[in-house]
């Protein structure tokens, strides 16, 4: 390609069609150069230019092209040849202008949404960008204004019903609102260990929960019972998790709540219902679910029921055998737990039941072995039902005295709280 002083390219004899003799020593096309003949600046650079396209008998032309992936953007330009075209790729607007959506014009800031289309698709007046709805409700749709006394009027004043949407209209006012605000149940139904609402949000967030039992339960699984969190699985499910041991709360689809340890395949009570009370709980008693204990059930902490689970001080008493340095006030730490229940602290002292065990013990923490232990595991080491063991043959705590253990008949553990 060559210019003259007036701006224009012509392309020389190598673009004619080879046929046509009469063109071979001549000039045949022109196209306005650009720039006084200098490529158009761009962000990027011109890639080379492509093999002359085939041979248009009627124009007796022929082309090629050559492209840039970051040209600037343009304003409309005279019309052209197009033996030399050079294809272009949308790019961003500079500051202070607006980028049309056809991602090749931008116009000044200033001209979007003045009644007049100055992109040449039109999207600088566009109802998304252009609606105003001051005063007014605006539709989801962002098509349409409504006046706000019509929302929630029970007809569709919206093209799209937005403004009639659950979520803009539900009123709960006394209920519960569901997450998905689309429902509302009773607040009696909160927390009350049943998905009322369809999303489940209804038992989220809820106070914590007890397993308890002070019957033969106690003496086969007092590890198990204690203080339960209502946890939400990733993949949507309830679970109740016991606090200081792996021991969860779960329900097989559409059937029966099971206990279990999380790392282990053995269930240990079984019941269709967490509502459920007494002999409607089964527990595993040398692998057979049985139902002879009436104190089984699972309530919430804050029921009466659970209320030695919140006792923070307890009192170890004695008038016989046990050593005076194991007795008297023992009391919690915060977020300290094991098998369900607090651990109460005297010194060098711990009292509490370990995953595993059957029945409550004192410890020595440094060398974590048992000085004293209960004859069974219920609830609470306050209970009665701690000193007896028809399973063990046992009816008080055992103290370890001289190397040897024995029992103590007179020895009390009471909460002081």
């Amino acid at each position: 390609n060559d210019c003259d002083q007036v701006g224009w390219c012509y392309v020389t004899q190598n673009a004619v069609c080879a046929l046509k003799e009469k063109f071979h020593s001549k000039f045949v096309s022109k196209t306005p150069c650009e720039n006084g003949g200098q490529d158009r600046q761009v962000n990027g650079s011109w890639s080379s230019w492509s093999s002359w396209g085939a041979c248009d008998f009627k124009t007796e032309v022929k082309k090629r092209s050559r492209q840039t992936e970051k040209p600037t953007p343009h304003t409309k330009t005279p019309n052209r040849a197009k033996n030399t075209q050079k294809t272009q790729t949308p790019q961003g607007c500079s500051s202070g202008q607006f980028a049309c959506a056809n991602g090749q014009d931008c116009v000044p800031e200033r001209y979007t949404c003045n009644k007049h289309n100055d992109c040449s698709d039109g999207s600088d007046e566009s109802s998304t960008l252009c609606l105003d709805c001051s005063g007014q409700f605006a539709c989801a749709n962002q098509l349409e204004c409504v006046p706000e006394r019509y929302t929630c009027n029970k007809h569709n004043d919206c093209s799209d019903g937005s403004d009639e949407s659950p979520a803009l209209c539900l009123d709960c006012s006394g209920q519960f609102a569901c997450a998905n605000q689309l429902e509302c149940v009773p607040e009696s139904y909160r927390c009350n260990k049943h998905k009322d609402c369809s999303d489940g949000s209804d038992e989220e967030k809820c106070p914590a929960y007890a397993l308890l039992a002070r019957g033969e339960a106690a003496e086969y699984h007092g590890p198990v019972l204690g203080i339960y969190d209502h946890v939400v699985t990733s993949n949507g499910s309830t679970i109740y998790q016991q606090r200081g041991a792996p021991y969860k709360l779960y329900q097989v689809t559409g059937g029966d709540w099971y206990s279990k340890h999380l790392q282990s395949s053995q269930k240990h009570f079984k019941t269709s219902s967490l509502d459920n009370r007494g002999q409607e709980w089964k527990y595993n008693k040398n692998n057979t679910f049985v139902s002879n204990d009436n104190t089984v059930r699972f309530t919430s902490l804050s029921s009466s029921a659970a209320s030695c689970l919140l006792c923070t001080t307890i009192r170890l008493s004695s008038t016989g055998i046990t050593p005076t340095s194991y007795l008297g006030l023992y009391t919690t730490k915060p977020g300290k737990f094991s098998s369900g229940r607090p651990i109460f602290y005297k010194n060098n002292l711990q009292l509490k039941i370990k995953p595993g065990k059957t029945n409550f013990a004192v410890f020595a923490d440094e060398a974590d072995k048992a000085v004293m232990f209960s004859a069974s595991g219920p609830t609470c080491p306050t209970q009665r039902k701690a000193a007896l063991s028809d399973r063990f043959g046992e009816d008080a705590w055992q103290v370890k005295v001289g190397g040897k253990w024995k029992q103590d008949t007179t020895l009390v553990v009471s909460c002081e709280d």
